[in-house]
């Protein structure tokens, strides 16, 4: 009896043991989630325990269409206004990353990436492209993966991003906002979505 009493002692350890690195394990998790995410405590913006103040610039970017890759590629009058200087995925990438380098220098921590110029036919939702037609129903996925790119850009240089949005007002719109939400629910580099800027352009009800 001795003998299966140290047996079920010593089994009842181990699974305690087990228990506790479980606990333990998701606890990192969560103290590793809090720490990387701007979060919302008393009114304050903060980051790993301290006091987080965006200083924010906005980036207008174009969609390109470079073979089968959707890129979020920087504005093509920020360089010359009539052709883009570059040309191939990783040319448009570095282009963008020695942009936001030099943002970085100049003092800001936060992008406001304008994804909103969306435009409808009878086709559906697009985005414009001089390299063809962006569908935002057809293209989803390769749109996604074209900002996740950006956002590793952003990432790269420590700086945080809001993702200005078309308003979801229209089913596509609001199909492809969820799609958005549910793919970046977990990526720490987004500090906000900006879903209705300056409402008052497209804001037709009168005045009370």
């Amino acid at each position: 009896q001795h003998y299966y009493t140290k047996k079920i002692m010593k089994k009842m350890l181990i699974n305690a043991t087990y228990v506790l690195l479980i606990v333990a394990f998701f606890s990192i998790i969560a103290i590793s989630c809090k720490s990387s995410f701007v979060y919302l405590e008393d009114n304050v913006f903060k980051i790993n325990d301290t006091t987080f103040f965006p200083l924010m610039l906005n980036y207008k970017v174009d969609m390109r269409k470079i073979g089968d890759d959707v890129i979020v590629s920087p504005a093509r009058y920020y360089e010359d206004k009539d052709i883009f200087e570059t040309n191939t995925k990783d040319e448009i990438n570095n282009q963008m990353s020695n942009h936001v380098e030099l943002m970085k220098e100049l003092g800001f921590n936060t992008i406001r990436l304008c994804l909103d110029v969306v435009l409808k036919d009878d086709k559906g939702m697009y985005y414009p492209s001089s390299d063809g037609r962006i569908s935002l129903t057809d293209d989803v996925d390769k749109i996604l993966k074209g900002i996740e790119d950006a956002l590793d850009i952003a990432e790269s240089h420590d700086m945080k991003v809001m993702l200005l949005l078309k308003p979801p007002f229209e089913k596509e719109t609001e199909t492809f906002t969820i799609e958005m939400l549910k793919r970046f629910a977990d990526n720490p580099t987004i500090f906000a979505y900006d879903f209705m800027n300056e409402p008052l352009y497209f804001d037709t009800e009168p005045n009370r």
